[in-house]
């Protein structure tokens, strides 16, 4: 029980609202529900018994303990069972997600059924169109590519992370709060099943915990709010007679975690990039290319453990496979590069981080931000667009490198923001494709599935494209007026088809048709290459009353054939 309450004591740190630390608990109760006014009510209805003054004398609580019993119900502390809970098992896979199923457990004994990496069943439809776009992805200049990436990838319950949340989850229901779930894992599968889903960033969360680099949740806040949901989870833990821990905020979540897990238990970083370089060296991913953004924060500056980041990144990585600002200045001086030349130049992953560093770090790494990699910015769901109905996108794709990111996490009645309330808008089935639409480079999901990486998919239509043995070289794509979605046919239906033409390289936002299989005016023949293309073209289609356009260039290269010709 200690370490439980030790591991929840460390993970539910920082909110914005604050509750002035000094006050009687009905002083302290009022100023709760003004803060959360807005909130709707986060107080039980049921009746809640206060702890008997006896039980209180006996159980030695310090002072700061003694101002959240208000928060304790000893009706529902006194016929709690905690057995079933230490050696419970909490489902950490989804419904609709089949896999190798295993086990992950701690020190302790708690434990979550999570899926074995790479073992998350991917369809074949999905597979191939994963690599469809992302192969079209690697022929832009990275400023103009889109790639589906994920946020905190590596806080994963795959590796531990949020493995003893259910056990928080029902010590917090003992107190007067009606919303109590703690959820601390961004994501369920590892990151090589994340890769194949079709992730190409991820996102590392790295900081100096236990004399080591490790992925870690975390970073420095203060919250009087959670400081009085961490105690009042202290005092229930010492009313039962366990032990107690002395923690706030201001040590938020790194050690011990906030992540729900134990610290030592945090993975280390040179594992994490170990795991994506075996990913990319697997025979079948040879030509892609991955995008790795480092969270860090200044405790690495500080602490003097730059040198330490470096050392590991280049003990993966040989210096001649990564992307770094040197070769952008000395090679692609103008413009950047697409995936693809990089590849063809042997490199194979490129990082960004967070903070700006020293300049011997930032001879390796780009920084993200205005003077960064490609103006780098991160906006949320509803700052893409000019409706609340998400129907008139913000411009974007327009050589500003955009990053959409959401978070699922909840801390009893805060969300993710350490706010009272519901998280903000979350990338799903229903927003990625919006958001993909308008262009947006990186959108980075949390709780990433093959049901969330469907939804990314805005190129070939589910089942496409359908081949038998041996036609495929006889076969060209076509886009439907119905939803914008591809599909196979014969390539001697292209003279009778109008076809798909471009002018402009970075961005086919100018469609033209062409007829009997001709571009003309100088255009050419092309395919969409991100989803804001593919919604332009679709704009078209509909626009002119056709049902369908032949498309050339890119995507006819992936069926073996090129029918579409420019004059």
């Amino acid at each position: 029980m200690v370490s439980f309450i030790v591991c929840l004591c460390s993970f539910l740190l920082g909110a914005a609202v604050s509750a002035p630390i000094g006050r009687s608990p009905f002083e302290r109760s009022l100023a709760w529900k003004h803060a959360t006014d807005n909130e709707g009510d986060i107080f039980s209805d049921d009746l809640c018994q206060p702890v008997p003054a006896e039980i209180v004398a006996s159980a030695n609580l310090t002072a700061e303990e003694s101002s959240v019993l208000w928060l304790v119900c000893w009706n529902r502390v006194v016929t709690f069972d905690d057995r079933p809970l230490e050696n419970g098992l909490r489902r950490g896979i989804p419904d609709d997600v089949e896999c190798d199923r295993t086990t992950w457990c701690d020190d302790v004994g708690v434990c979550s059924e999570v899926c074995s990496p790479g073992t998350v069943v991917i369809s074949p439809w999905l597979r191939n169109a994963i690599k469809s776009q992302t192969s079209m992805a690697r022929t832009l200049p990275l400023c103009y590519a889109q790639f589906l990436g994920t946020h905190n990838s590596a806080i994963t319950l795959a590796n531990g992370y949020g493995n003893r949340d259910d056990y928080f989850t029902k010590l917090l229901s003992l107190s007067s709060l009606t919303s109590a779930a703690i959820e601390t894992n961004n994501q369920w599968f590892s990151l090589t099943d994340q890769l194949n889903m079709g992730a190409r960033m991820l996102e590392l969360d790295v900081h100096w915990v236990k004399s080591h680099l490790r992925i870690a949740h975390c970073g420095g806040l203060h919250s009087s709010v959670l400081d009085d949901i961490i105690k009042a989870i202290n005092v229930i833990s010492r009313l039962l007679g366990k032990s107690s821990i002395m923690w706030d905020t201001e040590t938020f979540g790194c050690s011990p975690s906030l992540s729900s897990i134990a610290a030592d238990d945090q993975r280390l970083f040179v594992d994490a990039i170990s795991e994506i370089h075996a990913w990319l060296w697997q025979a079948e991913n040879l030509d892609e290319f991955i995008i790795i953004y480092l969270d860090s924060q200044l405790d690495l500056l500080n602490w003097d453990k730059l040198d330490d980041l470096l050392a590991e990144v280049l003990a993966v990585f040989p210096r001649h496979v990564i992307f770094t600002p040197e070769d952008k200045a000395k090679f692609f001086d103008r413009e950047w590069p697409t995936a693809n030349q990089l590849v063809a130049n042997g490199k194979r992953v490129m990082f960004v981080n967070r903070q700006s560093f020293n300049e011997d770090l930032h001879r390796y790494f780009f920084r993200a931000g205005d003077d960064g990699m490609c103006g780098w910015s991160e906006a949320e769901v509803r700052e893409c667009f000019l409706d609340r109905h998400f129907q008139t996108c913000q411009p974007a794709m327009n050589g500003t490198l955009v990053r959409v990111e959401t978070c699922e996490l909840t801390y009893g009645p805060l969300n993710c923001e350490m706010e009272f309330g519901r998280n903000e808008i979350p990338l799903n089935k229903g927003t990625l494709p919006k958001i993909l639409n308008c262009g947006i480079n990186f959108p980075s999901p949390d709780r990433l599935t093959p049901q969330r990486a469907a939804a990314a998919i805005w190129s070939w239509a589910s089942g496409e494209p359908q081949t038998t043995p041996g036609a495929r070289e006889n076969e060209c794509a076509f886009i439907s007026a119905d939803d914008g979605r591809w599909k196979a046919g014969l390539c001697s239906r292209i003279n009778q088809t109008p076809v798909s033409c471009w002018k402009t390289a970075h961005n086919r936002s100018n469609w033209s048709v062409g007829f009997e299989g001709v571009c003309l005016d100088g255009s050419k023949p092309g395919s969409p290459r991100h989803a804001k293309e593919n919604e332009k073209l679709h704009q078209l289609l509909k626009e002119t009353g056709l049902e369908s356009m032949a498309l050339g260039g890119e995507v006819a290269g992936l069926l073996g054939t090129e029918a579409v010709v420019e004059q």
